[in-house]
């Protein structure tokens, strides 16, 4: 399976300075548990549910639109420079090999956060508040039953909750699949990310429960995996506390069902919101080299001046965990969507050849 993602490619740049930073929280599993075969667990099943307890956290805001200042000189002046107005050269396309529906819209939410993943047998599918199972013929196999299914049973603060935002990735390198979903509400205020990983390569076998506790509403999770870790990223709101976060999960130790598996958790600057998309290839002579450390992407604004940052988070389990941080002075924004003159290497070799990036110039202060 082949993926390359923006996170992925930005950890080939060649950047110097590394600055460390923060002080990371590190903590194991409040909870673990491992299930009997999902197949034999106690459905809970789908529907509509009251979500109106969210309001209260954190609103689902629809159609705003920031007041800004139109500037006459902003930049580029004319046409943008790295417009394409031409077509680029056709490559040989791939019919979808199988096309089937996925689960509807049973649990009446907006948005639905679809998400999916595929593995050598199985498509996952996960949805606010729902997930099912299908074989590679689009056969059902599983469901659509709610997303607190897969934690059936895991007693704790948010037994009875069904939360959403879910995640489902296939961890290609194990051949296991990793779930979550956070619980927020909670009848003791705390906040939870569920994180499920499964016993073998059967997502409808047996799962290892895990339950890490949150500091804040760890909302919008988004999830990666690498050879050290399982990623995430979130916005973190709660009273006067509305910032970013960055997690990393001791990948080894939950794939084992290993109950004192760790989380580390860095809190980051206010309105950073970061990506945690990404998926370590691990075939042919695409495989990344184990060595490669992983960048996350952040953006904030400054008064009317946005920042992007690179961020890098360097794990050693057995040791010190520490972070660094690249590009300790934010760049501007409109230098970063198109690189002008930026020609992609072959696929096939594309990861020892790092993508040219120019000069950056830091934003103006103030």
């Amino acid at each position: 399976m082949k993926q390359l993602t923006l996170l992925l490619l930005a950890g080939l740049i060649s950047l110097s300075g590394l600055v460390a930073q923060n002080v990371p929280l590190v903590q194991k599993a409040k909870h673990f548990r491992k299930t009997m075969p999902l197949r034999d667990m106690e459905v809970i099943p789908s529907g509509p549910r009251d979500r109106s307890w969210k309001d209260n956290i954190i609103r689902n805001e629809v159609n705003i639109k920031l007041e800004r200042e139109k500037k006459e000189d902003a930049l580029p002046i004319g046409m943008d420079p790295v417009l394409q107005d031409f077509q680029g050269g056709m490559r040989q396309s791939r019919a979808a090999i199988l096309n089937f529906d996925g689960i509807d819209n049973v649990d009446g939410v907006y948005p639905p956060d679809t998400d999916g993943d595929v593995s050598l047998d199985h498509y996952f599918q996960m949805i606010n508040l729902s997930f099912a199972i299908w074989d590679k013929e689009g056969n059902l196999l599983y469901g659509p039953v709610a997303n607190s299914t897969l934690w059936s049973g895991f007693i704790g603060p948010w037994t009875g909750t069904n939360d959403g935002d879910p995640i489902v990735l296939y961890d290609e390198e194990a051949d296991r699949w990793m779930a979550s979903q956070f619980a927020i509400n909670t009848g003791d205020g705390t906040y939870w990310e569920l994180v499920a990983i499964s016993e073998t390569s059967d997502p409808l076998g047996s799962w290892y429960q895990y339950a890490f506790q949150y500091p804040a509403f760890n909302d919008y999770p988004k999830f990666g995996i690498w050879h050290d870790a399982y990623y995430a990223s979130f916005n973190m709101f709660g009273n006067d506390y509305v910032r970013a976060a960055v997690s990393a999960y001791e990948r080894d130790k939950m794939l084992v069902g290993d109950s004192t598996a760790r989380m580390v958790l860095f809190d980051l600057p206010r309105e950073a919101i970061l990506s945690a998309s990404c998926r370590r290839i691990s075939t042919g002579r695409n495989r990344i080299p184990p060595n490669r450390i992983i960048l996350f992407i952040s953006m904030m604004i400054n008064g009317d001046i946005p920042r992007i940052s690179l961020r890098s988070m360097n794990l050693m389990w057995t040791g010190t965990i520490r972070q660094t941080v690249l590009l300790q002075k934010p760049t501007p924004c409109r230098l970063l969507p198109s690189i002008p003159n930026c020609v992609l290497p072959p696929e096939e070799d594309a990861w020892n050849n790092p993508i040219p990036i120019p000069n950056l110039n830091p934003c103006p202060t103030g």
